[in-house]
């Protein structure tokens, strides 16, 4: 419902982007629970990997409505919007944020074990680099700053020292940003050169980036008689 909502134009617009438009207008705090329910379900369903169930969910466009959601709800919603939907507190704020990173965690199980040409040059092509490397950033920092209690710009050596036994379920999600981001750029050359492009930006992004490449492991494993990498 929560999907159908965003892609299905409702019968007072005639076109799919005034539908989306609409439906944004309406999102509220109350909307929340319920965006986060149908994500984890999703992401459920497609986890194992359940080839059959990507495949099937590959064909309901979901690609694109995670893409416009994410990009809706972290690029054009200003302060002032969010105010008028209800978050105007910032845990309310972080949960919008939560839902941007499950609709990615959503994506990158559609590409578990699964190297569908098809469905890697729709992901490549479509989803926005830039945005999520500043967002991996931002949720570098907020780590840094407020489980680690560190300066953001502190070296390598001292956060290395303060990391926990294990993350926390945010900070793995973001994981899942990353992880999706460096699947896709094995897979595809354009994403490759996507990822490593830093130019725009400064410091901060690459010691992030440097961040979950040291944090991230990964093995090779046979998958339907398919070898895989697996993060």
């Amino acid at each position: 419902f929560f999907f159908l909502m965003i892609r299905r134009p409702p019968r007072s617009t005639q076109s799919r982007s005034s539908a989306a438009s609409d439906v944004y207008k309406r999102q509220s705090i109350e909307c929340v629970v319920i965006g986060e329910q149908m994500l984890d379900f999703l992401i459920e369903a497609l986890q194992g990997p359940c080839k059959e169930n990507q495949v099937d969910l590959t064909k309901t466009k979901i690609i694109d409505t995670c893409k416009d959601f994410v990009a809706t709800f972290d690029k054009e919603l200003k302060q002032v919007e969010f105010k008028k939907r209800g978050f105007v507190k910032d845990y309310q704020k972080q949960k919008i944020n939560a839902l941007v990173t499950k609709c990615t965690t959503l994506l990158m199980t559609m590409i578990e074990a699964n190297s569908d040409a098809e469905v890697i040059l729709t992901l490549s092509n479509q989803l926005d680099f830039e945005f999520l490397k500043k967002k991996l950033t931002s949720d570098y920092e907020n780590f840094v700053k407020n489980a680690l209690k560190l300066p953001v710009d502190s070296d390598e050596d001292d956060i290395r020292d303060k990391l926990p036994d294990s993350f926390s379920d945010e900070m793995l999600e973001s994981f899942n940003v990353y992880i999706l981001l460096v699947t896709l750029a094995g897979q595809n050359e354009e994403a490759a050169r996507n990822l490593k492009d830093n130019s725009a930006f400064g410091e901060n992004i690459i010691k992030a980036m440097t961040f979950y490449e040291e944090n991230t492991g990964s093995i090779e494993v046979a998958i339907h008689d398919e070898l895989h990498r697996v993060y």
